[in-house]
């Protein structure tokens, strides 16, 4: 049995916990340390296989006595609590042989070095996004030196149980995957708030658009993977010329005003994980 420290259990860390132990839990023993843990979904899993703590400190002071120490520890704070979670850890003798993987935004793997006196081998970095708590989303996954097959299969099981994984060539391009899948759930949803409102506007019911308008993107989205096409040729296939479809599109591409909109909101997030990470 391997052990599994998560630092961290918000909206993100518990939709990945909740993943896991739907199909790890024979395999790992989690540990999680919230500041909130009260407001954690413990009955959802089994407390022999999940143990609670306020912080660091009284994690320590629980698995000392058992020389416990972390096959895995993964990070999933906000970046702002970066340092001082940090410096908790590093004080810490159950991470010396831990594999430590962020998932926090814009904090880089020499940072993370630092801060915790570990080597950089030893650090992962992954982006997931929010549909991994339905077992939907996508993780994207970076790190410096090839990693041990052993390491490498347990890192993808942690993504694959909470939908697919892709892996990085170059660790900026974490900042770009931050501003395309980390942030897209909720260009998705202004969009889909937009299209509701639009058709309410025009005389259907809130109940009615919101089933449409989700039912019509979870549709096209599920076509594009059968069909494994791009999306540039599944919209000319459902574009009639002179049809309803193009005198809407028409308006969307006008000036290529929707595109030029789209890559200025993904320079903008992908321009504030850079920040953050020169924080």
């Amino acid at each position: 049995m391997k052990n599994l420290l998560l630092v961290g259990c918000g909206k993100m860390g518990g939709a990945l916990l909740e993943g896991w132990y739907q199909s790890l839990a024979e395999k790992f023993s989690f540990y999680v340390v919230d500041p909130h843990k009260n407001n954690v979904q413990k009955s959802v899993f089994d407390n022999k296989n999940v143990c609670f703590f306020q912080d660091i400190e009284s994690l320590a002071g629980d698995i000392a006595p058992n020389e416990i120490h972390f096959d895995y520890v993964f990070l999933a704070i906000k970046p702002q609590m970066a340092k001082d979670a940090l410096a908790a850890l590093r004080q810490q003798p159950f991470i010396e042989k831990s594999i430590i993987v962020s998932i926090m935004a814009g904090i880089k793997i020499n940072f993370l070095a630092d801060h915790l006196k570990k080597s950089e081998d030893s650090i992962i970095r992954a982006m997931p996004n929010l549909p991994v708590s339905v077992g939907a989303g996508i993780t994207a996954v970076f790190s410096r030196d090839r990693l041990h097959e052993i390491v490498k299969s347990d890192i993808e099981a942690f993504c694959t149980q909470v939908g697919k994984v892709v892996w990085l060539n170059h660790e900026d391009e974490m900042h770009i995957v931050t501003a395309l899948s980390g942030s897209g759930p909720a260009y998705f949803y202004l969009l889909v708030e937009s299209m509701v409102q639009a058709a309410i506007e025009m005389g259907l019911t809130s109940d009615v658009a919101e089933k449409l308008a989700c039912q019509t993107f979870l549709g096209s989205a599920l076509l594009q993977e059968d069909k494994n096409q791009s999306a540039d040729i599944l919209r000319k296939n459902v574009t009639s010329p002179g049809g309803t479809t193009q005198a809407a599109l028409e308006k969307f591409m006008d000036n290529d005003q929707f595109k030029n909109l789209v890559y200025q909101a993904l320079q903008a997030a992908a321009h504030r994980s850079e920040e953050l990470s020169s924080t």
